[in-house]
């Protein structure tokens, strides 16, 4: 992110030498600025002599867009349009400026409290199965959580998507590979014993993982095990290149192996309101259909050095602009990562989830989910950095809960708060999970939490 800004920086510099030499006095008369509000509106390519500007507004929304790695409890910097309405109410005065600033940066902390009374990240560097085990036995969560069956379950999750090997140059379109990461991930889920203990471990799409999978669940055998279904609305986060089509040559399913400790008896029937086959839905039914694939838009980004960090990689593959844009809005987490926040919480209610351990966080997908439905999350991360960022993300989730009606974190006096000072984090949030899937036109161990 800061090489972001000091590339703009120097950018700008250049910009003005020239601009101050005359050098594009012809390009500039023939722009209409003085009837344009916004300057980076402007389609600065298409104007001879004037690339160079759109290239600083590309970098300075890059710098912008991307969700920090860094540990920070204090709120976010004042965006742009955040300090134009502030400093356009005539309460935001100089000389209230430190109270107003005061009250920002308690209402944050308030936020970011509330927030881990749900969602905590920790770190387990360690990636065996042992360690694991006893990474979660060591969780104050897991200690305290006391289930019921048919009432309150303890999740234990994973998905392959969600891990970020990317095994190839292009994973947005190649998919999830196999990595012995997925079969450490489940051979510790397996493990569990809890009474209410529900296992569920997705292929992300991949036929390899999903065999694999079953052996691993095959040989576990646990009382009750079932194959869940997802069927998506397209097989891809964005259109892409015109692709051939096959027979039979859709990769719009992904299979999730799922079993509980208990005997299926034990789980209630629930109405399914979305994603179901035919007239009426249920529980009972093992497929989800016409899942819209979460598009790489809704996805939380960073800068690629910060990505090299999070996922132990030294080259981070990078998509045409026409897929996805990393120069403007950084990289996300996961190529190969499809399931929207809404199923994550139909999920959640139908395993009567109390408590989730998730080992494979990803983007944050499952943890803004437990948050909407007030579930206890822990999700467990390899890296600080991952864990950073992550807590950071869902700080700006838990801001939106919080000043949302209905919410399981609505408080009504701190929500006030938020609107006035972080309006814009929660539009830019609501506009990233509204965000639809996009055409191209391109080829192509400590245990601390937080």
């Amino acid at each position: 992110m800061e090489k972001n800004k000091r590339k703009a920086i120097a950018e700008a510099g250049d910009f003005l030498t020239d601009l101050y030499g005359c050098v594009l006095d012809e390009a500039l008369a023939a722009t209409n600025i003085d009837e344009c509000k916004d300057p980076s509106e402007i389609q600065w390519t298409s104007v001879k002599g004037l690339g160079p500007y759109e290239t600083i507004v590309r970098l300075f929304k890059s710098a912008g867009t991307a969700v920090s790695c860094n540990e920070a409890e204090e709120a976010p910097a004042l965006n742009k349009r955040t300090l134009t309405r502030m400093l356009s109410d005539p309460v935001y005065e100089q000389a209230h400026k430190e109270e107003v600033d005061k009250e920002r940066q308690e209402t944050w902390r308030k936020a970011t409290v509330e927030r881990k009374t749900f969602v905590t990240f920790s770190v387990c560097q360690r990636w065996t199965a042992p360690t694991l085990r006893q990474h979660i036995a060591s969780l104050v969560a897991a200690k305290n959580f006391n289930g019921e069956l048919g009432e309150s379950h303890r999740l234990l999750f994973g998905s392959a998507d969600l891990l970020a090997h990317d095994g190839g140059d292009a994973p947005w379109k190649d998919g999830v590979v196999w990595h012995e990461d997925i079969e450490t991930m489940a051979a510790c889920i397996l493990e569990s014993s809890g009474p209410t203990d529900t296992a569920a471990v997705f292929d992300g799409g991949s036929t390899k993982v999903r065999r694999k999978l079953e052996e691993q669940f095959e040989a576990a055998q646990w009382k009750n095990q079932r194959l869940v279904y997802i069927v998506y609305e397209s097989p891809t986060h964005c259109g892409g290149p015109k692709e051939w089509k096959r027979v039979y040559g859709s990769d719009n399913m992904e299979t999730g192996c799922v079993a509980t400790r208990f005997r299926s008896n034990k789980w209630k029937v629930q109405e399914r309101k979305k994603y179901f086959v035919g007239d009426e839905g249920s529980s009972a039914g093992s497929v989800f259909a016409h899942v819209p694939v979460r598009p790489f838009a809704s996805l939380p980004t960073m800068p690629i050095e910060e990505r090299q960090v999070m996922t132990d990689q030294q080259k981070c593959p990078s998509p045409a602009a026409g897929i996805f844009d990393v120069e403007v809005r950084g990289h996300p987490f996961s190529w190969t990562e499809r399931k929207p926040i809404p199923w994550y919480q139909i999920f959640l209610q139908e395993v009567v989830a109390g408590l989730v351990i998730d080992l494979s966080p990803g983007s944050g997908a499952m943890a803004r989910a437990c948050l909407n439905e007030g579930i206890q999350y822990v999700g467990i991360c390899r890296t600080k950095t991952h864990c950073s960022w992550l807590a950071n993300g869902l700080n700006k989730a838990a801001v939106e809960c919080i000043s949302r009606s209905g919410s399981p974190l609505y408080q009504q006096d701190l929500a006030s708060c938020i609107n006035d000072h972080f309006k814009e984090i929660i539009d830019d949030l609501n506009a990233a999970d509204a965000a639809v899937v996009e055409e191209s036109s391109d080829d192509e161990d400590d245990n601390e939490e937080y």
